[in-house]
């Protein structure tokens, strides 16, 4: 597998008490689209209250770029009922990892 070289953070807002069902609806339908992207290698979800943090990690900002194209409308559509606002999306460089590549 090629090393992580890109990270994506994506922070929605969340509508007050939906975080079950977000975590639901992350693991059994987000995930399962994320996992057939290209260049796709991990993703942490975190919830903290009223907001989700979503931190993918990618072979390159290439293949991130292209997931937010071509995959991430239809994440922001499954979303979009618990949302309670638009997410803030930022990359970066992966300097240092102790996940397994």
């Amino acid at each position: 597998m090629t090393p992580m070289r890109s990270v994506r953070n994506a922070v929605f807002p969340l509508k007050p008490g939906k975080t079950p069902e977000v975590k639901r609806l992350f693991t059994d339908e987000v995930l399962p689209l994320m996992k057939k992207v290209p260049g796709f290698q991990h993703e942490i979800a975190i919830i903290n209250g009223d907001q989700l943090v979503g931190l993918s990690l990618w072979d390159s900002r290439q293949s991130a770029d292209k997931y937010q194209t071509a995959t991430f409308p239809n994440v922001i559509a499954k979303l979009n009922p618990f949302l309670a606002g638009a997410p803030v999306i930022q990359d970066y460089e992966l300097a240092a990892t102790t996940l397994s590549a």
